[in-house]
């Protein structure tokens, strides 16, 4: 009778073992999946975050060019109405 019980409570243990050994597995499945999604993201946000700066590169780029440019179109006018008040006044 003991002998029975004792079988019994061991086939109940390796049952419950083989369970949470089935949810063990299932949990590693389901982290790898979303570990991998959590990868392939982060690469999406870090070529995204690449492709704005090359963006923002080239716009400062452009920026600083037309601000050279202004910066001459400004002297040019201000040597030349220098010269006409010189005109002017002589």
């Amino acid at each position: 009778m003991l002998d029975r019980r004792i079988k019994k409570s061991d086939n109940e243990l390796e049952k419950e073992r083989d369970n949470l050994n089935a949810e063990i597995s299932k949990l590693q499945l389901v982290g790898s999946e979303e570990n991998e999604t959590l990868k392939n993201s982060n690469q999406e946000l870090e070529d995204k975050l690449q492709e704005r700066t090359k963006e923002l590169d080239e716009t400062k780029e452009k920026l600083q060019s037309h601000d050279q440019a202004a910066k001459k179109a400004i002297a040019a006018l201000q040597k030349e109405m220098a010269l006409r008040v010189d005109q002017v006044s002589n």
